[in-house]
């Protein structure tokens, strides 16, 4: 077994809070030390030439846990005859990182592809990991998944931060980040809860909370797009023009052959934002069976549906003897509203007659196979055009 894991940062400020909080959480027992002691590891870094000394402390911490660590430099990139780093330099801050993010994932992934049995891991330079949560993904493997995917839960970075520079010397509990998140989510994701004051304007998954006793004992979430933590590569790399958790996992592997994870307490890992992230979006309409069909057949793909059918548990606690709602009774409900929103689409589908040529392409892209699915990206390629 072989693993190359992959990770894009550059900055000071966001190199230091890779290694504090992402890189400390995944360098716990149970993550990257119990992953290097049953395979071979590479943790691949993407970063600029004058980012690479802030990594100094980090390379002696992965090497001493057995793993190897590689940096591939912005400067030695070309991207459309360009340094990628020159690149960087002239694009718009707001979209720079996930272009840059897609690039070097996609050169990650060729990578990888070159040394047969070697698996892709594709992290966030953000993501905290619960102490398991990576060996987790290992086990899935050896039983014979060819892809793992998971949803995070997103902290808001100045309320989580002091909590989490005192991570315990054996790792984080999965339930301790789950009350950390409840106690200091970010607005976003507060903003995709039913229920909420002012709701997303892009429900990418819907929560349901669970509570008992006055309590929150966590939240049960449907998501469409789940992240790639993990894929195979049996049949090589292959390019993609989204942002990876659009259309990875579904490309890398049948349904069947994908680890959805589906509770908490098998493996969580959290993403850590600013609180201001985003906060100029406008506010978008209470989720319905109406609003949720038109967002699936604008902005999904038929075999999204397989993971938003899917409840996932966040658990901080679960309650004993007091009287409140419970993680199984939240989750027949969350499943029963997005089974009656599906009904909805299918209904839709069958009355077609008189739509809009643009709404016919979109419902193409739905019905078609991933690879010719339009997410926003390609979306705003097309958009003039169309």
């Amino acid at each position: 077994m072989r693993y190359e894991i992959f990770v894009t940062v550059w900055g000071e400020r966001f190199v230091r809070k890779f290694c504090d909080f992402a890189l400390a959480s995944q360098l716990s027992p149970g993550n990257l030390p119990a992953l290097a002691e049953n395979a071979g590891v590479v943790y691949r870094i993407y970063t600029d030439k004058p980012s690479r000394p802030y990594f100094d402390d980090a390379v002696p911490a992965l090497e001493a846990a057995g793993i190897t660590a590689e940096f591939i430099l912005y400067e030695d990139m070309t991207y459309k005859g360009a340094a990628l780093s020159e690149v960087i330099a002239a694009s718009d801050p707001t979209i720079v990182k996930h272009n840059v993010q897609r690039e070097t994932a996609q050169d990650h992934v060729r990578r990888a592809a070159a040394t047969p049995g070697t698996a892709a891991m594709l992290f966030d330079s953000d993501f905290i990991f619960a102490d398991g949560a990576i060996a987790y993904i290992d086990v899935q493997r050896r039983a014979g998944k060819k892809a793992v995917a998971g949803i995070y839960l997103r902290l808001e970075e100045e309320g989580a931060s002091p909590a989490l520079t005192k991570m315990p010397a054996d790792g984080w509990a999965a339930r301790t980040l789950v009350q950390l998140g409840l106690d200091h989510m970010h607005p976003i994701q507060r903003g995709m809860f039913m229920g909420a004051d002012t709701f997303s304007p892009y429900p990418a998954q819907l929560n349901w909370m669970v509570e008992a006793g006055g309590r929150e004992l966590g939240y049960v979430t449907h998501c469409f797009f789940p992240h790639p933590l993990m894929i195979e590569l049996e049949d090589g790399a292959f390019s993609y023009m989204s942002t990876m958790d659009y259309e990875v996992t579904l490309r890398a592997a049948a349904d069947e052959d994908i680890c959805f994870v589906n509770s908490s307490d098998d493996l969580l890992f959290c993403k850590l934002s600013p609180g201001g992230y985003l906060a100029d979006r406008e506010l978008g309409q209470p989720p319905s069976l109406e609003t949720m069909a038109r967002f699936i057949l604008s902005n999904t793909n038929v075999r999204h549906r397989v993971f938003m059918e899917t409840p996932v548990r966040f658990i901080a606690e679960y309650a004993s003897g007091v009287a409140g709602m419970t993680f199984d009774t939240v989750a027949g409900v969350s499943s029963a509203f997005v089974w009656e929103v599906y009904q909805s689409v299918d209904l839709t589908l069958a009355n077609q007659n008189g739509i809009d040529p643009k709404s016919m392409m979109f419902i193409k892209s739905y019905l078609g196979p991933i690879e010719n699915f339009i997410s926003p990206q390609v979306n705003a390629r097309l958009d003039g055009w169309v």
